[in-house]
């Protein structure tokens, strides 16, 4: 079959993420397995440290490695946003329209 496309089977084994809007313009999705991801301005964050008790958390840039843009966030509000990327917008969060819990 080379070169050949044929349509796959696209029924997924999961339940859809979820995804909770922030009043500052940021929304969480939480995957089918519970992970969760921070998205601004289109950029996702991973979340890398917490402390307090889950209060205080360091997101880390979830697309590249070397990318030094963070975000800290005390009890879920953004309190400090370095979004300066070393890489352009490489995702699609920003071009989708999702439904929001």
């Amino acid at each position: 079959m080379d070169g050949v496309f044929t349509r796959g089977d696209l029924t997924h084994i999961h339940a859809a993420p979820s995804y909770i809007r922030g009043n500052d313009g940021s929304w969480v999705k939480t995957s089918s397995r519970g992970t969760r991801q921070l998205v601004v301005n289109g950029h996702p964050f991973i979340c890398r440290s917490y402390c307090l008790n889950h209060i205080k958390k360091t997101w880390k840039c979830a697309s590249s490695s070397d990318c030094t843009a963070k975000v800290h966030t005390l009890e879920d509000k953004i309190v400090i946003l370095n979004n300066d990327h070393s890489h352009p917008l490489n995702n699609s969060y920003g071009q989708h329209k999702f439904t929001f819990s």
